[in-house]
Parts: structure tokens; C-alpha cells; sequence
């Protein structure tokens, strides 16, 4: 089929198809998150008591929310575009599709202020990216 050989032109050859009029340059990315916490430690009660144990320190990384900002939430800081990866008490973490924090430039820590992100949308479990925003993928079934 002439391809280099990548893992979106992997993904090409293997559907079987027996020839391609353009191979279009940019690639639609999904990926499926978690949106729930499933260590059962925090879910059961202590051994021999009867209540779940929710008051103990380690309770307080399960935040799902702050400032308006739900875990796994599509924000954009300094033309940025990144999901919300977890929460501290001075900031928020967001990593890029790729698995980058997003940081300030010039600094070391990697929270973010939530006043400096901007919310695009929530995701419901599942990532979407393209690799080059400008291109339309919408019509790609026609090219094949």
C-alpha cells in the first residue's frame, strides 16, 4: 500500500482495505478514562467496625470537583488544550492528551490556578483529540 509505517497506517492496512486515494494528515485520538476511584480500602470498613472509614487523611485525594472543575474536564490554559488530573489545595493538575502536565511557564510545580483555566467541556469518560485541529475528519469516509 506504499505506508510508512506508524500505528494509524497499521490501523489502515489491517481493516483490509485495497487501496487509498489520500491519506489524510492529521489522526483522530480516543482514549477511555476512569471516572471513578476503585481502591476498596477506602470503600470498606475497618476491620472489625462496621461504618467505612471516611474520615481517615487518605479520603481527601478522592476530590472529584473544586471551583467549578469536575476530574477528567476539557480546559484550556494559554491556548493550551488539557484535562483536569487531579486537585490540590493550591491548584489543579491538568495533563495534555499525550500525558504532559500542562505548567506555567518558567515554574517547577505543576498546579495550575483554577482562575487561569478555561472550561470547554466535560467529558463523560472519554478523551478526543485530533492531531492537527484545523483539518475536518468529519469527511474522511469519503477519501477512501
Amino acid at each position: 500500500m506504499d505506508l510508512e509505517k506508524t500505528h494509524y497506517n497499521d490501523a489502515i492496512a489491517i481493516t483490509g482495505i485495497k487501496s487509498i486515494k489520500c491519506n489524510l494528515p492529521s489522526s483522530f485520538l480516543v482514549q477511555q478514562i476512569r471516572t471513578k476511584k476503585r481502591s476498596l480500602h477506602e470503600a470498606a470498613p475497618r476491620k472489625g467496625r462496621k461504618q467505612k472509614n471516611t474520615t481517615a487523611k487518605r479520603n481527601s485525594k478522592n476530590t472529584k470537583y473544586k471551583a467549578g472543575l469536575y476530574l477528567n474536564d476539557m480546559v484550556e490554559y494559554d491556548g493550551i488544550k488539557g484535562f483536569v488530573t487531579g486537585f490540590s489545595t493550591g491548584g489543579i493538575y491538568v495533563k495534555d492528551f499525550t500525558g504532559e502536565y500542562i505548567t506555567k511557564p518558567g515554574k517547577s510545580y505543576k498546579q495550575l490556578p483554577p482562575n487561569d483555566l478555561t472550561f470547554i467541556k466535560h467529558t463523560r469518560g472519554w478523551q478526543y483529540s485530533y492531531d492537527n485541529e484545523s483539518q475536518d475528519l468529519a469527511d474522511s469516509s469519503r477519501l477512501l
